[in-house]
C-alpha cells in the first residue's frame, strides 16, 4: 500500500476515534455491498460503512452517479462528515490501487496498434494501414487516404503514423499526408483555388503548420478573413494572414483566464507541448506565435465584450438613457430610472428610502499596478472609456488640473495612511486602482492611481459612476428626473471623515453638472476600517448608526480584491492600453457571475435578515421592559449625533467624562457590592427573621468557597479566617434559633435531630429548615409553615431579582476591566493588577450566581418558581458599552441576563407608599431595589439595541425591493434582447439567434427570481398594481403595535 494511502487511512481512523467521544457517534457499524460498473465488466465489492440508526430505521441511501450505487450517506454532523469522506475517499483509491497495473498496460496499449502494416478496410490496392488518430474516439486505423477522407472536416485532428524503422507513432500534420486544407467549401474541392500557402493553426491539441488555400470561385481578391471566420479560425492579422488561432481556443483560454487567471505565456506553453510532448524541441521556433496571440486576445475579448453587451445589435437604440457605446455589466438589483423602478411608487416615503436607494463603496488597492518600462504610447484602451476605465487623455487632463494637497489631516487613520512607506511605488508607473463598487459586489467604474492614493482619483472613480446615469438631472424628461430624484445616495469610503469634507467644492471645479446628486449624498466609513478611526468616527460615520441604510457595512469592495489581486503579475508588465483591456474583461466578467446567483442571495439575505430582526426585536423588547421607566424618556431623544468640538455627541456613546479608570470602575463594584449586603432592612419580627436567615444561608455558601480555594491553596492565613468566619456564624445562627423557636416551634424536633446525630453537619452545612427546606406541602402545614412559607416567597423573589441586578453590575464591571486592560495597561505590573481585579470580579459574579441560584431552588421548593429561569454562563454575555461598535456585533445578542423576564416584575412586586400602608411596607419592604441604576450604561445599551433591531428589520425591506428591482432588471432585459432579435436582418441570421438566446437567458433568471419571490412569502408583490411601500408601511404598524403592547409604552 502506498504511503499516501496509508497515511490517509490513518487520518481517518483518527478522526473516527475522535468521533466517538462525541454525542453525535453511534457505534452501529454494518455491511454494505456496492456495485462498480464500466462498459465491460462490473464486479461487487463488500466495504464496511457507517450507518447511523434513527430509532429503528437508518439514514436513506444517497443517488450518486452512475459509477457508484447504493453508497449510504451518514449524518449531517461535522464531524462524521469528515470521517465518511476520508472513508470512501480511502476505498476509492484502494479500489484504484488494485487495478494499477492493468491501467497502466492499457494506457501504453495507446503507443501501438497490432494492425499496422495490416491492408485497410478500405480494400484498395497497396493501402496498408498505419495511421491512427488519438483526437477521435475510437478511431480504425487507417491508410493515409482514409485518413483524409474521415478527417476532412476534422483538419487539426493529428495522424499519427506508424514508423516502421523506428516502430513507434510519429506525429504529423494532415498536410504532411498530402491534404491541403481548402476554405469556402465546407471541406470540398474548389475549382479555382487561390493564395495556397504554408499557414500556421494554433488550436486547442497543438500548433499545426499546414498547407492552406483560399476559394476564388465568387471572388478575383478572395476576401481572406471572412473564409478563415467562417471556417471558425481568427486570424493573426488583417493584411495577409499567415496564422490563425481557433476560435474554440480563443473562447478556451478566455475562460481559463477569468476563472484562473493563467497567463497567455504559459497557456501557449502548454499547446506547444501538446504539439509534441516527446520531441517539443522539434516544434519549429517560428511555430511560437506569442505575439501574434497576445494581441488576437485582446481583439477577441473586446469583441466579447461588445457581443455581450448588446452593441452588436446596437442596444443604445433600446436602452437609450444609458451611456452610448457602454461595455459595462449593469447591477440588476441597484436603482436606474427608467428601467427597472417601482411603476406602482413615483415618490418613495423619506422614512423608507432605503427602499429605492444606491449603495455605493469607494476603495483603493495597489496590487494591479504597472511598472515603470519602455512602453508603446499609442498603446491605449479599445475600449475608449467605453469600459469601467476613462479615457486616459481626458484622465490625464483632469489630473494635471489638480493642485498639490497641503490640507492636514485631523483623523488618526489617515495619518497612518499618509505616513505609510512610499518606497513600496518605486519604479511603478501605476500604482494602483481605486474601484467604485455597489453593495451587490458589482465593479461600476475605477481609475488608475499615480504614486497613491488623492482625493482626485476618488473624485473621478465617483463622477463616472455617476455619470452612468446622466450627466445631468436636467438630461431627462420630466417622468425619468422624478426617478432620478428619489433614489437615495449612500457611500462609503475609508477616509470618508476628511474626504467629504471638500468634496462639493471640488465637483464644482471639476464636475459641476454632478453637484445636485451630490449634495443628497449621505456618507459613512466601512465597518471594519472605521476600527481604525478616531473613536468620534464611529458614531458620525458609523454605517450601524445611519438610519435608512440596512446592514450596510460598505466592505464589499474588499470581496473582489483576492480575486483581482491575481492578475498583478501579469499586468504589472503590460503596456497600461493592455492593462485595462484585460481588467475590464475581468470586471465584467465578475459582475457577470455576480449576476447570476442575485436571486437567490438576496432571497437568502432576506430570511436571514428576518430570522435577525426578530432575535434583535425580542431583544430590544426585553431591555424595554427591564427599563421601562426610562423608556418614554429615551425615546425623545434625538439619533443624529453632533460634533461639539473634537467630540461626537450621540446617544449611542457614554459620555467622556462619564468613562472612568479601571481602579475607579474596581472600586465602584466593591461599593456597589457592599451596598448590597448592607441594606437597611425594616427589622419587624418576622423581616428580621427572614432577613437573618437568607444572610446566614449567603455566609455559608462563602465559607464554602473559601474552604474550595483552600483546596487548590493551602494557606495558613486561609485557615484562620475560615475558622473566624465559622465561630462568628455560630454565634450568628445560635441568635437566630431563638427567633426561629418562637416562629416555628414545630420544627424544633428538625433542630434536635440535626445537632445530636453521629454526623452532626458543620456549621457551613449545617440546614436552616426555612419553609423552603420542606417541598411537601402536606409537611408545611403539619409544621405551621404555611403562612410563613407566603412570606418567604416574598423575600425569595427580592433576592433572586438583587442577585440578577448584582450579576449585569458585576459583568459590565468586567466588560469594563478588561477593555481598560487592553488599551492601557502594557508593563507586567499594571498587567498584573488589571488581571487580578478581572479575577476577583469573576469570582463575585460566580458567587451572585449561586446566590441566584439558590434563590430560583428555595422558589421551586415553594413552588412559586414564576418568570425566574435556569441562568447560565451564556446568558451572560454583553457587548460592551464603554467602547465604541466592534465588528460583527450586529451578528451577536446579549444573553438572556439582560432581558430576563423577572426583570419586569420589579414594577409589580413596589407597594404604594402611602400614609394608609405604611405599617404593611414595614412588613413587606421594598424588593428588587438594592442596587444602583446604571443609567448611561442602559442608555447606550438600550439605543444600541434599538439601532440593531431598526437596521435588520430595514435590510429584510430593502433587500425585498431589490430582489423585486433584480426581477424587473431581467424582464426588461428579456423584451429588450427579443426587440433587437426582431430588428435585426434576416440576412443576419447570427444576430436573431444569439439575440434570441439571451431572451431565453434572462427569462429564465426572471422565472427563478419569481419562484423565489414566491417561495418566501412575497408572491402577491408579483401583482401589477402591487405597492411595496404599502406593504411595508402596513408591516411596520403591526411591528409597531406589537413592541408598543409588548412594553406598555405608547408608541409616538
Amino acid at each position: 500500500m502506498s504511503r499516501n494511502r496509508q497515511s490517509l487511512k490513518r487520518k481517518a481512523a483518527e478522526m473516527e476515534c475522535q468521533s466517538s467521544h462525541t454525542q453525535f457517534r453511534d457505534p452501529n457499524i454494518t455491511k454494505t455491498h456496492f456495485t462498480i460498473t464500466s462498459d465491460t465488466v462490473s464486479s461487487t465489492s463488500t466495504r464496511t460503512s457507517i450507518l447511523r440508526k434513527l430509532g429503528t430505521a437508518t439514514v436513506p441511501l444517497v443517488q450518486l452517479p452512475p459509477i457508484i450505487e447504493q453508497i449510504p450517506t451518514v449524518p449531517e454532523e461535522p464531524l462524521l462528515t469528515r470521517v465518511w469522506t476520508f472513508w470512501i475517499s480511502a476505498q476509492l483509491l484502494e479500489d484504484f490501487e488494485e487495478k494499477f497495473e492493468d491501467l497502466g498496460d492499457l494506457i501504453l496499449a495507446y503507443e501501438a496498434d497490432p494492425g499496422c502494416g495490416l491492408p485497410c478496410a478500405c480494400a484498395r490496392d497497396g493501402h496498408i494501414a498505419s495511421v491512427q488518430c488519438h483526437d477521435c474516439t475510437s478511431y480504425r486505423l487507417s491508410c493515409a487516404e482514409c485518413f483524409i477522407t474521415t478527417h476532412i472536416n476534422a483538419p487539426f485532428h493529428w495522424a499519427e503514423v506508424w514508423d516502421f524503422e523506428q516502430e513507434f507513432f510519429v506525429r504529423h500534420n494532415i498536410s504532411a499526408l498530402g491534404h491541403t486544407i481548402q476554405l469556402g467549401h465546407h471541406g470540398g474541392a474548389c475549382e479555382t483555388p487561390v493564395g495556397e500557402r504554408l499557414f500556421t493553426v494554433v488550436n486547442t491539441n497543438g500548433i499545426h503548420s499546414c498547407r492552406l488555400a483560399f476559394c476564388g470561385c465568387y471572388e478575383a481578391r478572395p476576401d481572406k478573413i471572412k473564409q478563415l471566420m467562417q471556417a471558425r479560425l481568427f486570424p493573426a492579422t488583417t493584411r495577409d494572414p499567415h496564422t490563425a488561432f481557433a476560435i474554440n481556443l480563443l473562447k478556451e483560454f478566455h475562460l481559463h483566464n477569468l476563472e484562473s487567471k493563467k497567463a497567455a505565456y504559459d497557456y501557449l506553453g502548454a499547446i506547444r507541448r501538446l504539439s509534441d510532448n516527446s520531441f517539443t524541441a522539434d516544434v519549429p521556433t517560428n511555430q511560437n506565435p506569442y505575439q501574434a496571440f497576445l494581441r488576437v486576445v485582446r481583439v477577441f475579448n473586446f469583441l466579447t465584450l461588445r457581443k455581450r453587451s448588446g452593441q452588436l445589435h446596437e442596444i443604445d437604440k433600446v436602452l437609450s438613457h444609458r451611456p452610448k457605446g457602454n461595455l459595462l455589466v449593469w447591477c440588476p438589483a441597484c436603482p436606474e430610472a427608467g428601467f427597472n423602478s417601482d411603476p406602482n411608487c413615483p415618490k418613495t416615503p423619506r422614512d423608507l428610502r432605503h427602499l429605492n436607494q444606491s449603495q455605493r463603496t469607494l476603495d483603493g488597492n495597489f496590487q494591479c499596478n504597472r511598472f515603470n518600462k519602455n512602453s508603446d504610447p499609442d498603446d491605449v484602451s479599445l475600449c475608449a472609456g467605453k469600459g469601467y476605465f476613462p479615457l486616459e487623455s481626458d484622465y490625464k487632463q483632469y489630473l494635471a488640473k489638480i493642485p498639490h494637497s497641503t490640507e492636514k489631516s485631523t483623523c488618526n487613520y489617515l495619518k497612518a495612511v499618509n505616513k505609510q512607506d512610499k518606497r513600496k511605488f518605486k519604479n511603478m508607473a501605476v500604482t494602483g486602482t481605486v474601484n467604485c463598487q455597489c453593495s451587490h459586489v458589482f465593479v461600476l467604474s475605477c481609475v488608475d492611481l499615480h504614486y497613491g492614493e488623492k482625493f482626485a482619483n476618488a473624485d473621478k472613480t465617483l463622477a463616472m459612476e455617476l455619470e452612468q446615469h446622466g450627466r445631468s438631472i436636467e438630461e431627462f424628461d420630466f417622468t425619468l428626473r422624478i426617478e432620478v430624484e428619489d433614489v437615495d445616495e449612500v457611500t462609503t469610503y475609508d477616509i470618508a471623515c476628511e474626504y467629504f469634507i471638500n468634496l462639493e467644492e471640488r465637483f464644482k471645479i471639476h464636475f459641476p453638472h454632478l453637484v445636485p446628486r451630490l449634495k443628497k449624498m449621505r456618507w459613512g466609513i466601512p465597518a471594519l476600517h472605521v476600527q481604525g478611526h478616531q473613536d468620534s468616527c464611529t458614531y458620525l460615520f458609523g454605517t450601524a448608526y445611519m438610519d435608512c441604510v440596512g446592514h450596510f457595512h460598505g466592505e464589499t469592495a474588499e470581496q473582489y480584491w483576492p480575486e483581482l489581486n491575481q492578475l498583478g503579475p501579469h499586468t504589472r508588465q503590460m503596456n497600461n492600453g493592455h492593462r485595462q483591456d484585460t481588467m475590464i474583461i475581468h470586471h465584467g466578467d465578475w459582475n457577470y457571475k455576480k449576476s447570476t446567483q442575485l436571486a437567490s442571495d438576496l432571497a437568502n439575505e432576506i430570511l436571514e435578515a428576518k430570522k435577525k430582526y426578530i432575535e434583535k426585536r425580542n431583544h430590544f423588547i426585553g431591555l424595554s421592559l427591564s427599563f421601562r421607566d426610562r423608556v418614554p424618556k429615551w425615546r425623545a431623544m434625538s439619533r443624529t449625533p453632533s460634533k461639539v468640538g473634537k467630540e461626537a455627541i450621540s446617544v449611542y456613546k457614554h459620555k467622556s467624562t462619564k468613562v472612568p479608570s479601571q481602579t475607579a470602575i474596581f472600586q465602584k463594584m466593591l461599593n456597589d457590592n457592599q451596598m448590597f449586603a448592607q441594606t437597611t432592612i425594616p427589622k419587624t419580627r418576622v423581616a428580621e427573621f427572614m432577613d437573618e436567615g437568607i444572610k446566614i444561608q449567603d455566609l455559608q455558601r462563602k465559607i464554602r468557597t473559601l474552604i474550595s480555594d483552600t483546596n487548590e491553596h493551602d494557606l495558613m492565613a486561609r485557615r484562620k479566617e475560615i475558622s473566624l468566619r465559622s465561630s462568628k456564624l455560630r454565634v450568628r445562627i445560635d441568635k437566630w434559633r431563638k427567633i426561629q423557636q418562637q416562629l416555628c416551634p414545630m420544627v424544633g424536633d428538625k433542630i434536635a435531630g440535626q445537632a445530636v446525630s453521629a454526623s452532626a453537619p458543620l456549621v457551613h452545612e449545617e440546614m436552616l429548615y426555612l419553609p423552603s427546606d420542606f417541598p411537601s406541602e402536606v409537611e408545611q402545614r403539619t409544621l405551621h409553615l404555611s403562612n410563613l412559607a407566603k412570606e418567604e416567597i416574598r423575600w425569595r423573589e427580592g433576592q433572586a431579582f438583587d442577585a440578577l441586578r448584582a450579576i449585569q453590575n458585576v459583568v459590565k464591571t468586567i466588560s469594563a476591566l478588561r477593555g481598560q486592560k487592553i488599551k492601557n495597561d502594557r508593563q507586567q505590573k499594571q498587567n498584573t493588577r488589571a488581571g487580578d481585579n478581572i479575577a476577583e470580579a469573576i469570582k463575585l459574579r460566580d458567587q451572585h450566581m449561586v446566590s441566584y441560584e439558590a434563590a430560583r431552588q428555595s422558589l421551586i421548593s415553594l413552588n412559586a418558581v414564576g418568570n425566574f429561569q435556569l441562568l447560565t454562563e451564556t446568558d451572560l454575555y454583553t457587548k460592551p458599552v464603554l467602547d465604541k461598535r466592534r465588528v460583527g456585533d450586529s451578528h451577536h445578542t446579549d444573553g438572556a441576563l439582560w432581558r430576563h423576564p423577572a426583570m419586569v416584575l420589579v414594577e409589580e412586586l413596589q407597594p404604594e407608599a402611602s400614609s394608609s400602608n405604611k405599617q404593611e411596607e414595614a412588613v413587606n419592604p421594598t424588593i428588587g431595589t438594592q442596587m444602583p441604576k446604571r443609567k448611561s450604561g442602559d442608555r447606550v445599551q438600550w439605543f444600541r439595541a434599538e439601532a440593531e433591531m431598526q437596521r435588520w428589520q430595514e435590510q429584510t425591506e430593502q433587500k425585498l425591493a431589490e430582489l423585486l428591482r433584480t426581477n424587473r432588471s431581467f424582464e426588461k432585459m428579456e423584451h429588450t434582447w427579443t426587440e433587437m432579435a426582431a430588428k435585426s436582418s434576416e440576412v443576419r441570421p447570427g444576430h436573431t439567434a444569439y439575440a434570441k438566446q439571451k431572451a431565453a437567458m434572462y427569462r429564465r433568471r426572471a422565472e427563478t427570481a419569481q419562484k423565489l419571490i414566491g417561495d418566501i412569502g412575497y408572491s402577491s408583490l408579483l401583482e401589477p398594481n402591487s405597492s411595496l411601500v404599502e406593504r411595508v408601511k402596513q408591516e411596520r404598524k403591526e411591528e409597531a403595535e406589537f413592541i408598543a403592547k409588548a412594553i406598555s409604552v405608547s408608541v409616538a
